[in-house]
């Protein structure tokens, strides 16, 4: 009988192709401690990006909850609040001098009078925006509009513009510095909140404590010591463990007791973050001890529900609430935890809207999209991604290029991964271009040179949106770009600095090829993907990471079986098989049913064709036997095309064990099986499909005569 029995059915050979999930579900976090960055509005001073945005990276990361105040904002509309409460509220002034605009130097004066903890900032090139002061060109200027459009500003050396201020240091910083030079923002920002910490934390407390009504001073002397000590814990300037956290709770419970008086919300609220810091010191491993964390912290959250009053108070612990049920759903009860966060993000949104609070409403509707997208990962998949991107487009309304490109670029990144998601089940091309789209977008502000880690990210989320548009269209020249995609990624995802990273983008990397050597070069790229698995399987050990090193092993396995279609068939095919039992070691039909059957589907195609060349009899049997262990999951009622694809190529190895022996039985059998395969390719639904397989079915009526 022809050989041709296959032709474009081996379907389901790579198995997962390693996406990175994390990318839907990219939170938008912020710290406990209360900090305003004051700045000079980028119509004014055109490169101020260069320097907010790494304070927008480091804030968050060193504890503090930022305020983001252009000279051109209205704080009352932004915030319900003056500026002049807001610096009130503050532990820390962060204030940008490029520009020297009015507005700046007024909320300088202001924070300086309420004795604020403050860092002065200028880039080493900074001039004094005089063309800004007038409203029109040139108008009060005194000058032509030719004069005025000459006019030099001068550069900024802030004591010779401003009188004498004790004590005070501006931080020179250089925009366009590299991420490890001493002049980058970041780096000079962080050295000064150091140095500055003490008086930061003690700000800190004072403010924590406001709300501690009228106490005799021996208890709020214990208070103030209790809340400094959970303050210096979070500010990093003394090392804490669980125990010391739980010792600063009873000390407060008792003080509460023998008091009469509660402690304040934010203390509580500030523990809950020491909770959450445990879990980031913890190893990955570590799941119950990470769970545990997390569940003591929500408590901490669900107790603060319950007694405050404060509206906004309540809807930022709704948020905070959210995000812990979002991590605990990538550790336990994906689908429960997820909708867990997305009533928690909406409770915050009653308060955080978009006309009163649009930064605070913008986070939350990100975080709120995270979890639907997560949430899609297990169920109502097309819904849940809709919702996911209804989310994001929200948030996308405040988080504009111009004027928050960090928060921009992750919402963009984020956005992607839904459409990415939502193409795999409908609108495959235009949800593709939509996440290519969007990845582009976020790429405009993640560069190599300034945010590499983000780059990378966003990189191996653009070659896998590419690689999903290569299934329907393109494919060589899709491919390729997702190969180009892998490669940008793979210039920051080192094996040495990145190790997990680098693994998930060389599989990847070895996907893109693996589905480009099916229209070009298959013999080149089949081992260039074999090579990239290989990288991958350095990390992805079965002992340290047992599902992604099954998942890797598999598509190592396809990638030998598709070369041994064009050289050392025989080799080839082996090594094939060799790579998919291993992952059926992971692979189990207990623990990992489709996974099991996926894999068992591959290692009957590999012994199929290795019985082409060498114990044709033995190896169909052991062909037929794993297509029969991949239909005990494959059935008709609960999967009717993996079905209809097994039985395919369980009709495909009995015709052939056929040719050399019981041939009426095994005739039968691959008949059968075949048929089996056409209740589910008809050729009102599957025409193309229907005619391989009939085509299939004919040759082998032909062959078996009248059995």
């Amino acid at each position: 009988m022809s050989k041709d029995n296959e032709a474009n059915l081996q379907k389901g050979l790579k198995g997962g192709g390693g996406i990175e999930t994390s990318a839907i579900a990219v939170l938008s976090t912020e710290g406990e401690i209360p900090c305003i960055v004051v700045h000079s509005d980028k119509k004014h001073v055109e490169d101020i990006n260069h320097i907010l945005n790494p304070l927008s990276e480091l804030l968050p990361e060193k504890g503090f909850k930022p305020i983001y105040l252009s000279d051109e904002i209205k704080p009352l509309q932004q915030y319900g609040k003056t500026f002049e409460q807001l610096a009130e509220d503050c532990a820390l002034g962060i204030v940008i001098l490029d520009g020297l605009r009015p507005n700046v130097l007024l909320e300088f004066g202001i924070l300086l009078g309420k004795y604020k903890p403050i860092i002065p900032l200028q880039d080493e090139k900074a001039c004094v925006a005089i063309k800004s002061f007038y409203q029109q060109i040139c108008q009060g200027s005194g000058l032509t509009q030719s004069q005025f459009s000459r006019l030099k500003e001068p550069s900024l050396g802030f004591f010779s513009h401003i009188s004498d201020l004790q004590g005070l240091k501006v931080e020179v910083v250089d925009k366009d510095a590299s991420l490890h030079d001493s002049k980058y923002p970041k780096n000079v920002t962080e050295k000064a909140i150091d140095k500055l910490m003490p008086r930061i934390i003690e700000e800190y407390n004072e403010l924590s404590l406001k709300s501690v009504g009228k106490v005799s001073s021996d208890y709020l002397q214990r208070f103030h010591a209790v809340s400094l000590e959970v303050a210096e814990y979070y500010g990093g300037r003394v090392r804490f463990s669980v125990e010391d956290v739980e010792n600063a709770i009873e000390e407060i419970k008792n003080l509460e007791k023998e008091s009469g008086i509660k402690m304040p919300s934010q203390v509580y609220s500030t523990i809950a973050s020491l909770y959450i810091s445990l879990t980031e010191r913890t190893e990955w491993r570590k799941v119950r001890e990470i769970v545990d964390y997390y569940n003591r912290a929500l408590e901490i959250y669900e107790g603060i529900l319950q007694s405050e009053s404060d509206l906004a108070l309540q809807s930022e612990t709704q948020k905070k609430s959210g995000d812990i049920y979002w991590e605990l759903s990538q550790y336990q009860d994906k689908a429960k935890n997820c909708k867990k966060a997305i009533t928690a993000f909406e409770e915050a949104l009653k308060v955080r809207t978009l006309e009163r609070f649009p930064m605070d409403y913008a986070m939350t509707q990100n975080n709120l999209g995270a979890a639907y997208g997560t949430l899609a990962e297990v169920e109502a998949k097309a819904e849940n991604c809709k919702k996911a991107i209804t989310a994001f487009e929200e948030a996308l309304k405040v988080r504009t290029l111009e004027r928050f490109p960090m928060d921009y670029a992750m919402t963009q990144n984020n956005l992607g991964a839904a459409y990415r998601t939502l193409a795999t089940v409908e609108a495959k091309a235009e949800n593709c271009k939509k996440a290519i789209t969007a990845y582009e977008e976020a790429l405009k502000v993640r560069t190599l040179e300034r945010f590499p880690m983000d780059y990378a990210m966003t990189q191996n989320n653009l070659g896998n949106a590419y690689g999903t548009l290569a299934e329907i269209e393109a494919k060589a020249e899709n491919c390729k770009k997702a190969i180009t995609a892998f490669e940008e990624a793979l210039k920051v995802r080192t094996l040495e600095r990145f190790p997990m990273d680098y693994a998930m983008t060389q599989n990847n990397l070895g996907n893109a090829y693996i589905t480009l050597a099916e229209v070009e070069a298959k013999a080149e790229n089949c081992k260039k993907a074999i090579t990239a698995f290989e990288e991958a399987l350095k990390v992805r050990t079965l002992e340290r990471f047992p599902m992604d090193y099954a998942m890797t092993q598999n598509n190592l396995g396809a990638a030998y079986r598709t070369l041994a279609t064009v050289e050392a068939k025989a080799e080839n095919c082996k090594k094939a098989i060799t790579a998919f039992e291993e992952a059926l070691k992971v692979y189990t039909l207990e623990r990992f049913p489709m996974d099991y059957a996926m894999t068992q589907n591959n290692l009957g195609n590999a012994y199929g064709t290795l019985a082409e060349v060498e114990a044709k009899a033995e190896n169909c049997k052991k062909a037929i036997t794993a297509f029969e262990e991949a239909l005990k999951v494959r059935t008709l009622e609960r999967f009717p095309m993996d079905y209809a694809m097994t039985q395919n190529n369980l009709g495909a190895a009995y015709g052939t064990l056929a040719e050399i022996e019981a041939k009426a039985e095994n005739c039968k059998k691959a008949i059968k099986a075949y048929e089996e395969a056409l209740k589910v390719y008809t050729e009102e639904e599957f025409p193309e499909v229907h005619k391989v397989v009939g085509h299939n079915l004919g040759l082998l009526r032909t062959f078996c005569g009248g059995v």
